[in-house]
């Protein structure tokens, strides 16, 4: 079993805290810690809110560890398509070295990392493997092909090339997504690796979809909170659940007509977690 703290008010002052609970100071001085971050399609507003990254870079910091910011381009033609392009709208969004106390890196340069599952091998991100800790920052919603996005969703599509994104796409779509996830995972160690998801403004489609330019549709629920673990399944798995207690229904199955944990208990299998956890709320 594992745990998940949840933090529902005071959001930015409780972070650091609940960081260190989670073993944040795990992390040693002069470790290479990579942000991976969504940082939102241009027109989109649903994505993670600057000063959330901005804290949690500041408490790295602290500690003494050289934070970046990190994504990968998109697969399909948008504004995220190019490096120059990602960069600019990642500039659009609020996300500057300057916002956010650190650098921000776009690449596709790729690593192949055979894992001999459903994919063979997969391009991982280089920038994103030769780091030596990571905390995946999601922004929790739904998603078309594995009906919910959350941090499996954020490594297996944002963690590898385009190329490696091609292959997920090619394969059956909620278990190659979560290989490429444990591809993604693999070079780290267990006590340098964390998970913030977080649970505002969540929509019913994916963050990649310009506001305007198809139905994205508003939040589905009211804001929850930001959750916090060490498992990536487990902090997926709570996610749906709280959003399900709110909403009072399966409500991304409803949606998407894809159950919204398929990849996430496929993960399971292949080690990354526990699909049971406990949760705990912090006052």
């Amino acid at each position: 079993m594992s745990y998940v703290y949840l933090i529902q008010q005071n959001l930015i002052k409780k972070i650091e805290n609940t960081l260190k609970i989670t073993g944040i100071e795990n992390i040693d001085k002069g470790d290479r810690v990579v942000i991976k971050l969504h940082m939102g399609e241009y027109g989109n507003l649903n994505y993670v809110r600057p000063p959330v990254v901005g804290k949690i870079v500041d408490v790295i910091k602290k500690i003494g560890g050289k934070p970046f910011l990190f994504d990968t381009p998109t697969l399909y033609r948008g504004s995220r398509f190019t490096v120059g392009g990602y960069s600019k709208t990642a500039r659009s969004n609020g996300f500057t070295k300057e916002t956010v106390g650190c650098p921000i890196l776009i690449s596709d340069r790729g690593v192949n990392i055979k894992i001999d599952k459903l994919l063979k091998s997969v391009d991982v991100a280089k920038y994103l493997h030769d780091a030596d800790a990571i905390v995946v920052i999601s922004h929790v919603k739904g998603h078309e092909m594995s009906g919910f996005g959350g941090a499996i969703k954020n490594l297996g599509m944002g963690g590898v090339t385009r190329k490696g994104k091609a292959m997920v796409h090619m394969r059956h779509f909620p278990d190659s997504l979560s290989d490429a996830a444990y591809a993604a995972l693999k070079s780290f160690d267990n006590n340098k690796k964390f998970f913030v998801n977080v649970l505002l403004d969540i929509s019913p489609k994916c963050d990649c979809l310009p506001l305007g330019s198809v139905d994205t549709g508003f939040p589905i629920c009211g804001n929850i909170g930001i959750l916090f673990s060490v498992d990536p399944v487990a902090i997926d798995i709570a996610s749906i659940d709280l959003i399900n207690k709110k909403t009072g229904k399966n409500v991304f199955y409803e949606i998407h007509k894809v159950e919204p944990k398929t990849h996430i208990e496929y993960a399971s299998k292949l080690g990354m977690g526990n699909t049971k956890y406990q949760l705990k709320i912090l006052e």
